[in-house]
């Protein structure tokens, strides 16, 4: 029974995501705990559990709201009507949304930003002397040809 109860509440937090980031409500939406209560069907040991990172956690993973930009969640207390969550949504920073065909080329972007970091620095071998100095420079030399043999494969 506590599932149905679960889905319901998650499912009211979908729909206000999605009404969010269609802009039916410009002011932000509130989520009174007489709501989650109600949703959690009177178990208030359950209610009493539901706090910003819960609520952010499911409403956040809608790509509707995901595109409309960033989520703000304040727990609330009003004198008449008691707690509740203030949730608006701040739609003047646009998050980017990452397409899957986009994942391939971020990554390679990584993987190169990171070997031309690791490629650009290198270990003191001052206080060596002689054959050992010129054998730790040539294994440097090296190690930075393989580095950047593997990023022109990419």
């Amino acid at each position: 029974m506590a599932r149905i109860e679960k889905n319901a509440f998650c499912d009211k937090l979908r729909q206000y995501a999605v009404e969010l980031a269609e802009g039916k409500h410009p002011q932000g939406v509130a989520v009174t705990y007489q709501m989650i209560v109600e949703l959690f069907d009177m178990d208030f040991s359950k209610a009493d559990k539901i706090n910003p990172s819960y609520i952010r956690s499911i409403m956040s993973r809608v790509p509707e709201l995901k595109a409309a930009g960033r989520l703000s969640i304040k727990p609330c207390v009003h004198d008449e009507y008691g707690k509740y969550f203030a949730i608006t949504v701040d739609t003047s920073v646009k998050r980017r949304v990452i397409s899957g065909d986009e994942i391939d080329q971020v990554k390679a972007k990584a993987v190169a930003k990171f070997a031309n970091k690791i490629v650009g620095c290198m270990p003191n071998v001052m206080h060596l002397e002689g054959e050992a100095r010129e054998g730790a420079l040539e294994g440097i030399r090296l190690y930075q040809n393989m580095i950047r043999e593997m990023m022109e494969g990419e």
